[in-house]
């Protein structure tokens, strides 16, 4: 097995709309048996929550859903969360991570970083 580990989000993130990974990192994301993400989000306002999922296009232009690493998760205002779940890989030629906060005017700084697995053979 072979792993990777790198960080493919760190940036602030303001208001309720989706904000997505580097397009550059879009086929390096999709080359993988499973996906680990680490979350950790800093500053966040109160009742702020996260979601992160991973979206999937054979064209790089039409993305959907494949798979959810955080729904809806909690965050606690004045404190380092920090948050890791795992996804096995869903078939495609592009993938990339769709950040969103949830809550009443939300605001976070968030850093994911992603461990990539392969099988060899």
């Amino acid at each position: 097995m072979n792993a990777y580990t790198q960080v493919v989000f760190d940036d602030w993130v303001y208001g309720t709309a989706s904000v997505y990974t580097a397009a550059a990192l879009n086929e390096l994301l999709s080359r993988c048996n499973s996906m680990t993400v680490h979350a950790i989000v800093d500053q966040a306002t109160a009742s702020a929550t996260l979601t992160v999922t991973k979206e999937t296009a054979s064209d790089e232009r039409g993305f959907a859903t494949a798979s959810t690493f955080f729904s809806a998760q909690a965050l606690t205002a004045g404190a380092t969360n920090s948050f890791v779940a795992s996804a096995g890989n869903i078939a495609a030629e592009y993938a990339r991570l769709n950040v969103t906060l949830g809550g009443p005017s939300p605001m976070a700084k968030v850093k994911l970083i992603v461990t990539l697995r392969t099988e060899l053979g």
